[in-house]
């Protein structure tokens, strides 16, 4: 019985001891490709959420507008004592507002607009272009919360790279160290080999140290981008990246000039001056307005006649002073601002797939080049290291293959993720 007992306590702190274990094990990162960032950014960014509410206010706006369509059914009642018409700044309609001494009155009211020359028609126009313009600008933030999320994502992935290039560097630098100083002890090389060994080993660590900073930067920028907390684990996935030329820039111009949400949004926003134009226009022609009211009214006599009204009320503006033609060329001045502010994002749309396109070309031929010159640089290095053991060529020969080799690597690195920000940054400026 003791001995059950001894392997159940046993059993038990065996199991706490795992428990244990397992909870301070680290956490294994979760990995995260291109696109489920780009998801999470879109999810998590608060333009995306200011863009989805403004376009619920639009077309919240367009019930507005089309509510002048339909009857207008209100109830009001009063209880008067005094002169008739004192108690007109109430706004009450129909029998209520008799004029007795003595009221007690309450009715059912309907107001209907039976012509209005395109009032109506016109603010309803207006509301949905501004309901489309509003849906482009939502396609616009998340062209921009994309493209931000892409390029840090790759800014990160660089800058790992470019840390394991340093860290691969400052192992070799390492091994040169040791060699060079083994060499002295022996009395096979100088002190000056020696030095130089130490000073490319200083050189590299630096670099390394400047990397990893680097990285850090990088991720901040990552997490802010992604609206996550500073500190989750991420295992970032590589992204195929293969070298492809660009289309012809005047066919990339054209793409960008029928596909960014951005210049749609200006040609929704100038479709819904239009209307405001035709709107003002509208108010200089009359205005035909029924009604009808039926309730209850304190009469000597209740008859139907008495008990019920209705009637037909016209408004036509004879002189405003000017207000109404003031109106129309305000509405009308601001249709030409809005026509030239849309040329003049056209230009800049021009000039940023323009800009963007010879950044892509650039960094294209970059990469391809230091794909080419790392090439050379390992051969190199693989053979000054097979010289100098045979000491066929001196210790300043290696070094200098080695801080060749270190170079070419990071250009590389560099370039490789430099041309799919770049790649980015064009398909974004397309409206992508």
């Amino acid at each position: 019985m003791p001995g059950r007992i001894a392997t159940l306590i046993a059993a038990g702190l065996f199991i706490c001891r795992m428990g244990q274990a397992a909870a301070q094990s680290p956490t294994v990162p979760e990995k995260l490709n291109i696109e489920q960032a780009v998801t999470i950014a879109l999810a998590n960014n608060p333009k995306m959420r200011e863009a989805r509410e403004e376009i619920a206010a639009a077309q919240a706006r367009v019930g507005v507008s089309k509510s002048h369509y339909y009857p207008q059914v209100s109830f009001n009642g009063i209880g008067k004592l005094g002169l008739s018409g004192a108690t007109n700044g109430l706004g009450l309609l129909g029998l209520p507002a008799s004029p007795f001494w003595r009221n007690l009155a309450d009715a059912g009211n309907v107001n209907q607009d039976i012509f209005d020359f395109g009032r109506t028609r016109h603010s309803t126009a207006a509301a949905r272009a501004e309901v489309d313009a509003e849906q482009q600008s939502f396609d616009q933030a998340r062209v921009e919360v994309a493209e931000k999320a892409k390029t840090v994502f790759l800014k990160v992935l660089r800058t790992q790279r470019i840390a394991q290039v340093s860290e691969q560097d400052v192992r070799e630098r390492q091994a040169v160290e040791r060699r060079s100083r083994e060499f002295y002890e022996v009395g096979l090389s100088s002190k000056l080999d020696l030095n130089l060994a130490d000073v490319g080993l200083s050189s590299a660590e630096l670099a390394l140290a400047q990397a990893r900073d680097d990285e850090q930067a990088a991720w901040m920028e990552l997490y802010t981008a992604l609206g996550v907390p500073e500190g989750a684990r991420y295992n970032l996935v590589e992204p195929q990246i293969s070298l492809v030329s660009s289309e012809p820039l005047e066919k990339e111009i054209q793409q960008a000039l029928s596909t960014r949400p951005d210049l749609k949004a200006l040609k929704a926003e100038i479709e819904a001056q239009h209307e405001r134009v035709e709107y003002a226009r509208s108010l200089r022609h009359p205005f035909l307005k029924g009604v009808f009211s039926g309730g209850y009214a304190r009469f000597a006599t209740l008859t139907p006649a008495e008990l019920m009204a209705g009637g037909l009320g016209l408004f036509a503006p004879i002189y405003t002073g000017g207000g109404l033609k003031a109106q129309v060329e305000t509405e009308q001045a601001n249709l030409e601002a809005l026509q030239a502010r849309y040329q003049s994002e056209s230009l800049a749309a021009r000039n940023e797939v323009s800009l963007a396109h010879a950044e892509l070309r650039k960094a294209l031929d970059s990469a391809q080049a230091d794909q080419r010159i790392a090439a050379y640089a390992e051969e190199a290095l693989r053979l000054a290291q097979t010289r100098y053991q045979a000491q066929l060529v001196s210790f300043v020969d290696l070094l200098t293959a080695e801080t060749t080799a270190e170079s070419a690597r990071a250009h590389y690195a560099q370039a490789l993720y430099d041309y799919q920000i770049a790649r980015a940054r064009l398909n974004a400026a397309m409206g992508f």
